[in-house]
């Protein structure tokens, strides 16, 4: 039965302004099976394609390695990390939302932001069990100043900055396809490696 493999739900966590929902019964690991560096290694092999972000999350929303290239992504981060520490606030729970739909579903499961960029994460699997996922971002920021403006009021930053940062950063083409492919070859590999 599929539904036994998927992490069983726990009591809530909280984790200031989201709760998560799910944890690990039998405290499997991904990191108990690959290294960091290797883990960092695919993380960067998806940044350094697109220039925006990428996680590695454990199935109870731990992070295992992730990186963060765009500026646009860096600000709203920062400012979504000011009050609560590192990999916490909106645009990390944003991320671990979605990634969590894709641990439930065990499928990938894509959403957007709320900077507006395309969020898909994909589960990392121990032969049948789900152990984590692989969550990419990948698009540009908007240029509508209508939804910088949201952007910049749903962060507590200045329009100006906001629209500076937006317009600055790297403008990639439009590969959709290729990285969402270059997302779920990701996950695959990390699946591989924990065999």
């Amino acid at each position: 039965d599929k539904d036994k493999l998927v992490p069983k739900a726990g009591p809530a966590v909280s984790t200031g302004t989201s709760q998560r929902f799910y944890r690990m019964s039998n405290a499997i690991r991904i990191q108990d099976y690959v290294d960091r560096e290797a883990l960092s290694g695919i993380v960067e092999g998806f940044v350094a394609y697109l220039g925006t972000a990428g996680i590695i999350y454990e199935a109870d929303g731990e992070t295992a390695a992730g990186r963060v290239a765009s500026n646009f992504c860096g600000l709203l981060r920062e400012a979504s990390e000011k009050k609560v520490g590192r990999w916490k606030g909106l645009c990390h729970e944003e991320c671990w939302r979605i990634s969590l739909e894709s641990i439930k579903q065990r499928q990938c499961h894509e959403a957007r932001c709320p900077g507006y960029l395309i969020i898909l994460s994909c589960p990392i699997f121990l032969n049948d069990m789900v152990i984590g996922a692989f969550n990419g971002a990948f698009g540009n920021p908007p240029t509508d100043e209508t939804k910088l403006r949201e952007i910049a009021g749903l962060f507590g930053l200045e329009l100006d900055r906001v629209k500076k940062i937006a317009e600055e950063s790297r403008r990639v083409p439009e590969f959709t396809e290729a990285a969402r492919r270059h997302v779920e070859f990701s996950a695959r590999i990390i699946s591989r490696l924990v065999k």
